[in-house]
């Protein structure tokens, strides 16, 4: 092997220095610097680690990039069903209001549609707000999975090259095989949307107990 140094250091005056036998002693950390002073001197090589020190720089931008929209999809999820709340207890405020104003107190029976209406469309559009963010959170949860993949294995080759320096073998790199993950983004929107549906016909039917006077379990 050809002689070289390291900081000024020959490695034959650092295998004296250190008082070993051979270079073999000279401890992993010396290995990894021997192999990347020879990967330095060799295109291919010199290439191969750079793409892969680029490749995992660039890929955690991503990744990072995408987990903070990850974040600000899920705030803006519980803002939609904190809005679609609040106006929900507005309506039920106002039918409430409404029955105490009148003296003396009677059944308003034929106005009981407007508020069910107004309950009605806010559940449908908050139901297809938290649908619409929870389809792009799964997408971007499988692209986040896949380019975790990449990075793993951007790293595995950037510590072999590093590692086995001229042993490294170009053939036998494989590609990061993507594998299926579960998701459960949409199992969470299914639960959120049924607590919205659910959430809006318990309030529909406080509206036919208040404003028709009849309580629909009455018979109970």
């Amino acid at each position: 092997m050809a002689a070289f140094k390291f900081r000024g250091i020959a490695k034959q005056d650092l295998i004296v220095k250190e008082g070993v036998t051979d270079e073999n002693g000279l401890g992993e950390f010396f290995k990894r610097v021997d192999n990347l002073v020879w990967i330095k001197e060799n295109s291919y090589y010199r290439e191969a680690l750079e793409d892969c020190k680029e490749r995992k720089k660039s890929l955690g931008e991503k990744l990072d990039r995408r987990e903070k929209r990850v974040e600000e999809l899920t705030n803006q999820i519980y803002n939609v069903v904190g809005f679609f709340s609040v106006f929900q207890g507005v309506i039920l405020t106002a039918v409430t209001q409404l029955t105490q104003s009148t003296q003396p107190p009677r059944p308003l029976c034929g106005k009981v549609w407007f508020p069910v209406v107004l309950s009605g469309l806010a559940a449908i559009a908050a139901a297809f707000g938290i649908g619409l963010k929870y389809r792009h959170l799964n997408s971007i949860d499988k692209l986040i999975h896949n380019e975790r993949l990449e990075q793993r294995e951007a790293e595995r080759r950037e510590a072999e090259l590093q590692g086995k320096g001229k042993r490294f073998k170009f053939k036998e790199v494989r590609d990061a095989r993507r594998r299926k993950q579960a998701s459960y983004w949409l199992l969470k929107a299914a639960v959120v949307i049924g607590g919205v549906i659910a959430f809006t016909l318990v309030f529909i039917l406080s509206y036919f107990v208040i404003l028709c006077d009849k309580l629909v379990i009455k018979g109970w």
